[in-house]
């Protein structure tokens, strides 16, 4: 019985011993992981054009011609170096252009560039694929535009927030070199103005927090008097 209590007790130092001190140093870790943004390429978007029906084949040096699905109708935008697909959010972007001139309108995540998400795509042809919530404000108060400019917001869905007009939308859609397809499309049309876009990724980063380091280095010494007390107590009780 007394070989069984002590191995118990045993057990139990070793489970103890690494009690509070491993939750101290796996909970408060300082090592972490983090997303941060990477900008990856820009491009200004000079024209849009609207498609139907169409079948997009694209040609690349590995893999040679191959046909990309897309929706049966949609918007795309073409830039100086690339031709965007957008799959959705396509209207809302034409939209927005279309206010441009009438009303003053800049994008609230950066005001001197439309920032953009992209990740890679599987698929043949595809350079990458795009998605982002956009939301655009109208820089002057609501109360400073006339009738027209604000029915002009009110039908293309615009709301007011603490005095101004706002509106978010989602934007997905497809990425491929202009190289790879070249320019035939009906009704291009030029936008009100040029446009800047940043593309950019979310890029895994590991960070060492020296703040939490030396918490949990100071902590230490206590955790592990915690751990430890127990055990002449229990030892005496045998």
């Amino acid at each position: 019985m007394k070989s069984i209590g002590a191995f118990l007790i045993l057990v139990s130092v070793i489970f103890h011993l690494t009690g509070c001190t491993s939750i101290l140093w796996t909970f408060n870790k300082v090592n972490a992981y983090e997303y941060k943004e990477k900008n990856t390429f820009n491009d200004k978007i000079v024209s849009s054009f609207k498609y139907a029906g169409i079948k997009l084949n694209v040609k690349s040096e590995r893999e040679g011609s191959s046909t990309i699905p897309l929706p049966q109708e949609g918007v795309g935008f073409i830039g100086e170096n690339n031709i965007y697909f957008v799959t959705e959010g396509g209207e809302e972007l034409l939209a927005v252009n279309g206010l441009v001139k009438q009303v003053p309108l800049v994008s609230t995540n950066d005001r001197k560039y439309i920032r953009i998400n992209i990740n890679r795509s599987e698929r043949s042809g595809v350079d990458a694929e795009f998605s982002q919530t956009l939301e655009f404000k109208v820089t002057k108060l609501a109360t400073q535009l006339s009738l027209s400019q604000q029915s002009a917001l009110n039908k293309n869905n615009f709301t007011l927030k603490n005095g101004y007009y706002f509106i978010q939308f989602e934007i997905k859609g497809i990425i491929i070199n202009r190289a790879q397809i070249g320019e035939h499309f009906d009704n291009v049309e030029t936008l009100s103005k040029g446009y800047d876009v940043q593309f950019y990724t979310h890029e895994q980063t590991d960070s060492f927090h020296v703040g939490r380091f030396l918490f949990n280095t100071a902590l230490t010494p206590l955790t592990l008097a915690g751990d430890i007390i127990i055990y002449p107590l229990m030892l005496a009780s045998l």
